[in-house]
């Protein structure tokens, strides 16, 4: 049976996980089912709540590929490799840069870190960046030793906090700045979640798109509480 890029076998799609990653957010083809979809599933929180909002149609999953320009099986044939808002984080040359902040590229980097190193990100890769690619790179026996740890730990794969910061309400108001703010890039995100342009300053048109996202009156949404975050993020 061949093999992939980290030493896991090929599987057929029989062998996925094909439930939703995070809210309904799916991946299409699915993870491999077991510890290794737990382990995406608890990233994913973590993911959409310090890096960026997981979009909804923008995530793959299996797929029995070579790694582009060699012979070499890649992560995703044995449906151990995810790629994350893959429109918007794109492979290619200095792309990472280009698509995240600095300071999503070091929530990237804790992220690893804190999956024991089970997980790496292809934001990294020297020759081809690849921001949106995720994959296992431990072997099996690490994989179920830090699945049964966060299972041991009682960590649900889908907690997520603001960003992990800690923080009283409100936070954010209609005519703040990014560039004069404590934290990081907090307008920043907020304005490519609800799909407007990023230039990390809350004027009017900020405010009518978070409006928009949250169904709420405009005139309601001029102040960031803990109600309109928790719609903007969905968690409510």
């Amino acid at each position: 049976m061949a093999n992939s890029q980290n030493g896991w076998p090929i599987v057929p799609r029989s062998a996925v996980d094909e439930r939703p990653l995070i809210r309904d957010v799916t991946v299409p083809n699915g993870m491999l089912e077991g510890d290794v979809a737990y382990i995406f599933r608890w990233f994913a929180g973590r993911y959409d709540a310090r890096v960026e909002r997981i979009v909804k149609g923008w995530c793959w999953g299996w797929f029995v590929k070579n790694i582009e320009g060699s012979s070499v099986r890649s992560n995703h044939g044995s449906a151990t490799a995810i790629d994350i808002n893959a429109p918007a984080n794109p492979m290619g040359q200095g792309t990472t840069k280009k698509s995240m902040t600095p300071a999503q590229i070091d929530e990237c980097h804790k992220l690893e870190d804190e999956s024991d190193n089970v997980l790496r990100w292809g934001g990294d890769y020297v020759s081809r960046n690849d921001p949106m690619h995720w994959e296992i790179i431990a072997s099996r026996a690490a994989v179920r030793q830090f699945a049964a740890k966060l299972r041991a730990d009682n960590v649900p794969p889908r907690k997520v906090t603001w960003m992990n910061m800690d923080v009283k309400w409100p936070v954010l108001k209609e005519g703040d700045d990014d560039a004069k703010l404590d934290g990081y890039n907090r307008i920043t995100r907020i304005q490519r979640i609800v799909q407007i342009d990023d230039d990390g300053v809350w004027g009017p048109a900020t405010t009518k798109a978070i409006a928009a996202w949250c169904n709420l009156p405009v005139a309601k949404c001029k102040v960031l509480t803990e109600d309109i975050y928790r719609k903007v993020f969905g968690l409510s």
